[in-house]
């Protein structure tokens, strides 16, 4: 099996080159890499640049937060996380299409904001401006 030692700060390391040669290649199922072949793994790959971070993380099997600690320079910070979407009300067109999605049968309010969607529909050709009958209870 070829190894190669390698000097670190920490002392000497072991690094199975075919293992990581495997992982880079994307060939690593049902094993895993040790700590130090992951990182000199993460690091090759990464100074290639060729290979998008979150790729680089899938194929040595470790989060994109751990590349993001071994190499902050390397790998762009996390984008903060999108707001949920706004509950559906009642009365709009969207609570209409969320009662048909879930299979229910829409309330009134939904079927009169549905057909008076449709209507501005006919006549305008867009949903843009069409009226809502929101009371603030949840479809």
């Amino acid at each position: 099996m070829p190894t190669v030692w390698v000097a670190t700060s920490d002392g000497l390391i072991v690094i199975d080159t075919i293992a990581v040669a495997r992982a880079m290649a994307g060939n690593r199922h049902g094993w895993n890499l040790t700590r130090d072949e992951t990182h000199y793994t993460a690091r090759l790959m990464l100074e290639r640049g060729d290979v998008p971070y979150s790729t680089v993380a899938e194929r040595i099997g470790v989060s994109c937060d751990t590349l993001r600690k071994w190499f902050p320079s390397s790998v762009p910070p996390a984008r903060p996380t999108q707001p949920r979407p706004s509950k559906v009300l009642c009365g709009t067109v969207g609570g209409y299409r969320k009662h048909r999605r879930t299979g229910t049968n829409p309330c009134q309010r939904c079927k009169a904001a549905y057909t008076e969607a449709d209507r501005h529909y006919r006549r305008t050709g867009t949903y843009r401006g069409a009226p809502e009958y929101t009371t603030g209870t949840a479809a």
